[in-house]
């Protein structure tokens, strides 16, 4: 359905989706994780643009805890975008305790985006 096929819109999450999907095209990368999602934005592009030939995008974000608008909603509404394209896979967590399911040497390309400021990463 269409509407599956749009990113979310969040009043904290401004930034833009065009990186992702040129450095899956400049790289041809087929594994993809990415770290910091928030609305998706960027997820949808990349699988919209280049979605057949991703086998594995990952995508990494605690949804909901500190900095990220608590409650948006941005995972519940990601689902149904995972649901049409399965080489999506949604995890929520934050980075650490992510990267010990993703097995070393897997990805093609990994794309960290996640918050910058001092309170996140300290």
């Amino acid at each position: 359905p269409p509407h599956t096929l749009r990113s979310v819109r969040c009043n904290t999450c401004g930034h833009g989706s065009h990186m992702v999907p040129y450095l899956v095209r400049k790289f041809g990368a087929r594994s993809v994780i990415e770290v910091g999602v928030c609305t998706g934005a960027s997820v949808v592009s990349a699988l919209r643009m280049h979605g057949d030939s991703i086998d594995s995008y990952v995508a990494v974000d605690p949804w909901g805890e500190r900095r990220c608008n608590p409650g948006c909603g941005c995972y519940q509404r990601l689902k149904p975008i995972a649901e049409r394209f399965p080489a999506l896979r949604l995890l929520q967590a934050y980075s650490v305790p992510a990267a010990k399911s993703i097995m070393n040497g897997s990805v093609d390309l990994a794309f960290v985006d996640a918050a910058h400021d001092y309170s996140n990463v300290h």
